[in-house]
């Protein structure tokens, strides 16, 4: 039988619109990838646990050691350094290498009964405590400290997440259970009790506690609001009425460099399309950012401000807080 040639042209409409469709299939799937990578949560993506619990396989570490009641190893420990973080954790590396990553070891844990219940935690070893500190603060979800945790924890329905010393961790399940909350909480604390290596980083920041958001300290430890020169800030959110703010706090090693940075700060917001506007706070520079408000000053050795406030009013009583000196307040 004889194809024509309108017939064989049609076909070949059809294989290439088919073709087409195919292409722009597997554009989407790509991109959505992409997205899922680049904003990885371990507390919405851990694996399932294994429904028989395996042995330790080898001599018992120290994650192995703290095993819950109830719960033994599941596999034996992983163990990640600098060249192999991405392994574990692509789409987040990054932000652990930044901070000064030395080391990460995982474990899992699991119920004998019923089958397929536990959870993971894996210890994240940085340089010291302020870049610990600075991890749990950007990977921190919205809530109250954990009791008998310190300050620098937070707990999900499926995850907790500590930062004490030099370490830093996650211990996240699958399930949202009650007996795997339980068991989460008891390892955390174990592990928290034989960590040593000094307590959390506390925020000493003078942010002020009207209107701050819990939860929603942060230390940025470089390049903070766009400016290379600027690391190493605390700070803080501020919700007055739906009116946003971001306070900021940061200890230099003397007066002069303090001085220094916010003139480079404010230099730096200039050449952003800032433009000064008459000061809210003596002493203290403020800016209009293209209808935010930016207050600079400097009090001794430490440079402070205001963020992207919305409004004036916001922005004047934060200012007020943290750039007027207290009575007998020295210069350092």
């Amino acid at each position: 039988m004889t194809t024509s040639l309108p017939e064989i042209a049609a076909r070949r409409r059809r294989e290439r619109r088919a073709g087409a469709l195919l292409v722009a299939l597997l554009v989407v799937v790509l991109a959505t990838l992409g997205v899922v990578q680049a904003d990885f949560d371990p507390a919405l993506y851990a694996p399932p646990l294994p429904s028989v619990v395996a042995g330790p396989g080898g001599a018992p570490d120290a994650l192995a050691d703290l095993a819950s009641p109830g719960f033994e190893p599941a596999a034996p420990a992983e163990s990640f350094d600098p060249a192999t973080l991405y392994e574990k954790i692509d789409g987040k590396a990054d932000l652990y290498l930044s901070a000064g990553f030395e080391g990460l070891t995982c474990r899992r844990f699991a119920a004998a009964d019923p089958p397929g219940l536990g959870f993971e935690a894996c210890v994240y070893r940085l340089k010291d405590a302020d870049s610990a500190f600075a991890v749990f603060s950007r990977q921190r979800r919205p809530g109250p400290a954990v009791e008998g945790l310190g300050a620098s924890s937070v707990a999900t329905s499926n995850a907790l997440f500590v930062a004490h010393g030099a370490a830093y961790l996650e211990v996240v399940s699958a399930d949202e259970g009650e007996r795997t909350r339980a068991g989460r909480l008891a390892f955390a604390r174990a592990w928290r009790a034989a960590e040593g290596g000094g307590p959390a980083k506390e925020v000493r920041a003078p942010f002020p506690a009207e209107g701050r958001v819990d939860g929603s300290e942060r230390l940025l430890q470089d390049s903070v609001f766009g400016l290379a020169r600027l690391d190493n800030v605390l700070t803080a959110e501020y919700d007055q009425g739906g009116d946003l703010a971001t306070a900021f706090w940061s200890e230099r090693r003397s007066a002069d460099e303090a001085r220094a940075l916010a003139d480079a700060f404010v230099a730096h917001l200039e050449a952003g399309g800032a433009t000064r506007k008459a000061t809210l706070v003596q002493g203290a520079v403020t800016l209009d950012a293209l209808g935010s408000l930016e207050v600079v000053c400097v009090r001794g050795r430490h440079l402070l401000g205001v963020h992207q406030a919305d409004t004036e009013a916001l922005a004047r009583r934060l200012a007020e807080a943290l750039c007027v000196p207290a009575a007998g307040e020295g210069g350092e």
